[in-house]
């Protein structure tokens, strides 16, 4: 391991606080390839750390509307689509910052650990769980 590296085990994924959203907006308009202008509808922000240094950011929206592989995948009628969609929320953000780059596996940590915070997050914050693709019921 380089000594740049940052231990895997330390890294930790959480919500955004109130008062660090200007700074996560502005890293995420600096080093999204796509830039960044703002987060509409139900959504989550959440950042990776090693301590108090940022590592990644992550933005999460409630499902797209119409997605025709999803509602066959999931084996959703378009009216039990419209009745459940506020169950579904996808990934739409997610760069490294530049010093985590540095270090091998540091993304697959944040991956793994960002999903399993988000149902209890979703729920604090917008009063409904939240269930990615994969848990999603069938019927």
């Amino acid at each position: 391991m380089s000594p740049d590296a940052i231990p895997l085990r330390e890294v930790q994924v959480r919500t955004v606080r109130r008062d660090e959203e200007p700074r996560w907006n502005a890293l995420m308009s600096e080093q999204h390839y796509l830039g960044f202008r703002n987060m509409a509808g139900k959504r989550l922000r959440q950042l990776a750390v090693h301590g108090e240094r940022w590592l990644a950011l992550l933005g999460w929206h409630v499902g797209a509307l119409h997605c025709a592989a999803r509602d066959r995948w999931i084996g959703w009628t378009s009216l039990r689509r419209c009745q459940r969609l506020f169950l579904v929320v996808n990934q739409t953000l997610f760069p490294l910052l530049h010093a985590a780059g540095r270090s091998p596996h540091v993304a697959s940590r944040v991956l793994g650990l960002s999903p399993r915070q988000l149902p209890r997050e979703w729920q604090r914050r917008h009063g409904a769980p939240a269930l990615p693709a994969r848990w999603t019921p069938r019927s």
